[in-house]
């Protein structure tokens, strides 16, 4: 009985050992998203996606842009680059093939070109007017 007591507190210790939550390095960014200094169109969807420059410092995390405005609660902090993800439907359909009977809507991109490849910056703490003007 002794030997299985002391097993089982080694068991306890040895699962005590190292779980503590790890903490990433994260913070709470919002803003607005406006293209050449104009507010995005109404029927306009979108996503903003936070990528680390450093592998391992953090997640990457996204947001979804609603009426122009996001908010992104698990950002990574350091050097971090912002890319964009804006369309909006044309109102037409598209199909794949001329007997494609379940033809797909039509979407735009929004994001210019200058801004596809993202934004780069450097994200220190939680910031509630991180805005974006997109070029």
């Amino acid at each position: 009985m002794a030997r299985f007591t002391f097993c089982a507190i080694l068991l306890v210790l040895a699962a005590g050992c190292g779980t503590a939550a790890r903490t990433e390095p994260v913070a709470t960014l919002e803003g607005t998203v406006t293209i050449s200094g104009k507010p995005l169109p109404a029927d306009a969807e979108g996503t903003v996606v936070f990528m680390p420059a450093a592998r391992g410092e953090a997640p990457p995390s996204q947001a979804k842009i609603v009426a122009g405005h996001y908010k992104a609660e698990k950002a990574p902090k350091g050097q971090i680059a912002a890319t964009f993800q804006i369309s909006r439907l044309t109102g037409k359909m598209l199909k794949t093939s001329p007997d494609d009977i379940h033809p797909t809507p039509e979407r735009i991109n929004l994001v210019p070109e200058a801004s596809r490849s993202g934004i780069k910056f450097e994200v220190q703490g939680d910031n509630a007017h991180q805005d974006f003007e997109l070029k």
